[in-house]
């Protein structure tokens, strides 16, 4: 996993870095190119269940690598209280 996300480290939005990871993994899961990890994705009409999906999860970043590459490398949305601060002042 390290050699994955070494190259995304030195950006500015390293913070963001586990969520783009968890992002391009689910986008493979969405794909269908990570069709065992799947069934514990709930998106995909799996069911959650964390503790057993730890291995797939980390086979599939070791499989995907070259596709999870390309896809950390993408910015992600992400619903971050911080940016609604400004709103406060209106309440």
């Amino acid at each position: 996993m390290r050699k994955l996300l070494d190259p995304q480290a030195q950006d500015r939005r390293e913070i963001a870095l586990p969520l783009q990871l968890m992002a391009a993994v689910h986008r493979l899961v969405l794909e269908v190119r990570a069709p065992e990890l799947a069934r514990f994705y709930p998106s995909s009409g799996g069911s959650l269940a964390i503790e057993t999906s730890w291995e797939l999860f980390r086979q599939t970043i070791v499989e995907q690598a070259e596709s999870l590459r390309a896809l950390v490398s993408r910015p992600v949305q992400t619903n971050d209280p911080g940016r609604s601060g400004s709103l406060l002042g209106g309440c």
